[in-house]
């Protein structure tokens, strides 16, 4: 049986729930969060304890997507740093003209995330914010 404050993040609830939603009084609100967010959907008991391996894991994450890491940039956690990989594909010029539209492309014309990049004070830095 379901519990009255059973809450599905990120899958759809059991069919029986959904009929006749005004007789059982079910309350569907769907809403769209951006993946950086998801801790914010759980209470801060849930929320502090998934912080760190969610942290680690989003770092796992950039670090294996060099364009990504560069686009969100401007993230509050975790901050951005130099990847070899991130350093390896500005080093080229494909790869510095890939990036520098990726972040133009990102959240607020990508001020955010040149501003993160830039006070990094990497020499790769300069190529990419100026």
């Amino acid at each position: 049986m379901v519990d009255r404050d059973d809450t599905f993040y990120g899958q759809e609830p059991p069919a029986r729930l959904l009929a006749w939603p005004e007789v059982r009084k079910v309350v569907r609100a769907e809403r769209k969060v951006p993946a950086l967010r998801l801790p914010e959907l759980f209470d801060a008991r849930v929320s502090n304890a998934l912080a760190e391996p969610f942290a680690r894991a989003l770092a796992a994450f950039f670090a294996a997507s060099p364009l990504t890491d560069l686009a969100f940039a401007g993230r509050l956690a975790p901050p951005f740093t130099w990847t070899t990989a991130a350093r390896t594909l500005v080093a080229t010029k494909a790869g510095n003209r890939l990036a520098r539209r990726v972040i133009a492309s990102s959240e607020e014309g990508g001020r955010f995330a040149r501003e993160a990049i830039a006070a990094t004070r990497a020499p790769e830095a300069a190529s990419i914010t100026a």
